[in-house]
């Protein structure tokens, strides 16, 4: 249940009650929030349009409208004051959250976002390195952005576009744990998600990026390729990968519950210093493909699991065999979860 009073435009423009026309609208086509308990600044992102444009294809000046108050419903309020027209949010899709708010504490926010009739299902969140004053100032870029964190939202195989109907929090003193992607952006830097933020009970605990987030996202069921590059006795090989995907298998053994992975799927190239590799070259590359992702494994494993921040939601899998076994492997000591979970890759050559 939502704990705190939702602006009366953001209730009415969800719902569709308003009988406004276009042109008295503000079409919100982003929220940007930051701040602290106590002091929390809002921004809008609204783009005009003319009387007779659809909704969805609102193009024109972006205008950017902050304010700052102490709770994020009023910050929200006295920002759609800002302007004169009555906010629009049906066609908003975007939530950033700057860097003040990802240090200290996310699961207000999200927990806020995640209200009933607070925010669309298909909200996506990202996490911005952009503090609340600098991002007032990008209304010439700011389309841009906001065109490319859109892309990211739409792309299902990259996993990025983390929705709320994914991060929903219950109340105000849930924690979030879990991965929220990190849309970099500003007046002279184009606009890139190029890795994810690890949270773990509300607070960030390092960037995820390159191989371990891939095989995240492939233990997770959000994409089924990789592409990566490693050094291996001197040669430079890159890697991508096809039809992947994680077999899990969870067994009562004598040292007591384990869940063997096995991964799936094969290699569509395989090149070595920029020169591609075929039959026998390729099957002896395969075989160190899968020694690196075991390796790279291992790192994501202790970054996660072991720190009881299941983001690949493996407990899920010991619940199925034994639920007393497992919710007491779950809470034990990392030590003895050293040995809960083996890994191995068996990629092929295509």
């Amino acid at each position: 249940m939502l704990l705190c009073v939702l602006p009366l435009a953001l209730l009415c423009t969800l719902c569709g009650c308003s009988s406004l026309s276009l042109g008295e609208r503000a079409i919100v086509k982003a929220i940007y929030l930051d701040g602290t308990p106590g002091s929390y600044t809002a921004s809008l992102v609204v783009f005009t349009c003319e009387p007779t444009t659809d909704t969805a294809s609102a193009k024109g000046e972006a205008k950017i409208y902050s304010a700052t108050e102490e709770d994020i419903g009023e910050a929200l309020e006295a920002a759609e004051k800002e302007q004169a027209k009555v906010p629009f949010y049906a066609q908003n899709e975007l939530l950033f959250l700057g860097p003040q708010i990802t240090q200290t504490g996310i699961g207000k926010a999200l927990a806020y976002f995640t209200g009933e009739q607070a925010a669309r299902p298909n909200l996506s969140v990202f996490t911005v390195p952009v503090d609340a004053q600098a991002f007032k100032k990008l209304e010439k870029t700011i389309a841009q952005t906001i065109q490319e964190a859109e892309r990211v939202a739409d792309d299902a195989q990259m996993g990025m576009g983390r929705t709320m109907s994914e991060l929903a929090l219950q109340n105000e003193e849930e924690q979030f744990s879990g991965l929220l992607p990190v849309l970099r952006f500003g007046e002279q830097e184009e606009p890139k998600v190029d890795s994810m933020l690890l949270f773990q009970n509300d607070m960030p605990q390092g960037a995820m990026h390159g191989t371990q987030l891939g095989l995240a996202l492939v233990a997770g069921g959000q994409t089924d390729r990789m592409q990566f590059s490693f050094y291996h006795d001197g040669g430079y090989y890159h890697v991508e990968t096809q039809r992947l995907r994680l077999v899990k298998q969870a067994a009562q053994e004598e040292k007591g519950l384990r869940l063997h992975l096995s991964l799936a799927g094969s290699t569509a190239v395989i090149t070595r210093d920029g020169k591609p590799l075929h039959g026998q070259e390729a099957q002896a590359a395969a075989g160190l493909v899968n020694d690196f992702l075991c390796q790279e494994w291992k790192k994501l494993n202790r970054k996660t699991f072991l720190k009881g921040n299941d983001i690949c939601e493996l407990s899920f899998w010991l619940l199925q065999k034994d639920i007393p076994a497992a919710q007491a492997m779950i809470h034990a000591p990392v030590q003895e979860r050293q040995g809960a979970v083996s890994f191995e890759s068996r990629l092929r050559a295509k």
